[in-house]
């Protein structure tokens, strides 16, 4: 047994991925101080916190090298297998979120490339961009459903309002709805509601 494995491997910390990190007997120390594995005893040699060359081969499958999202690009902050951090440049409408990893096509290749969620470090950020996308889905494939409400106004006048049923929104004595005339959200009494019994089945809550 060497040296090495007497006192044990310098390398990647398994938890944030910190060079420097030293493990021993199965236990791990890391010198990073947000890490549940920091120990502050520990000073790593210079030549282990150097950054490795990093090598980048060539894959068939590549879209293109020009590949380009536009104004939907996100920039992701990550710490990769070698533990260095860099910066990707992705299409923020190809992401997509499974379990503990994100994925999503990257600049230059247009390749679908996956990343761990717990080394992303602007994850909110990315985490934001994804629930965006799927309510943005779900908005596309609901089908607006058109309703006329028979309003009487507080000065006695009869009103005919069309609105998208999937809008409503009850607020105690009130609904909302979104009218299609205007594109504004419309706050009524249900009292006033001439055809209530009609539309009550597109109140939740």
């Amino acid at each position: 047994m060497g040296l090495a494995g007497l006192f044990g491997k310098w390398g990647l910390c398994p938890e944030c991925r910190q060079r420097g990190a030293k493990v021993f007997m199965g236990q791990v120390k890391c010198p990073n101080m947000s890490c549940k594995k920091y120990d502050s005893q520990l000073v790593p040699p210079v030549e282990v916190l150097s950054n490795p060359k990093e090598e980048y081969h060539r894959k068939s499958g590549f879209i293109g090298r020009d590949f380009h999202p536009g104004f939907n690009s996100l920039t992701i902050k990550y710490r990769n297998y070698l533990g260095v951090d860099r910066s990707y440049e992705v299409d923020k409408t190809t992401l997509i979120a499974k379990s503990e990893y994100v994925s999503a096509q990257a600049v230059p290749t247009g390749k679908r490339i996956s990343f761990k969620k717990r080394f992303i470090k602007n994850l909110s950020e990315v985490e934001g961009c994804v629930n965006s996308q799927i309510e943005a889905q779900l908005e596309s494939q609901r089908k607006e459903i058109l309703v006329t409400i028979e309003y009487r106004n507080f000065k006695g006048k009869d009103l005919e309002l069309i609105g998208d049923a999937n809008t409503i929104k009850p607020d105690g004595e009130r609904i909302s709805i979104i009218i299609k005339k205007s594109g504004t959200r419309f706050y009524l009494k249900k009292k006033n509601i001439q055809n209530l019994g009609e539309i009550e089945r597109y109140i939740a809550g």
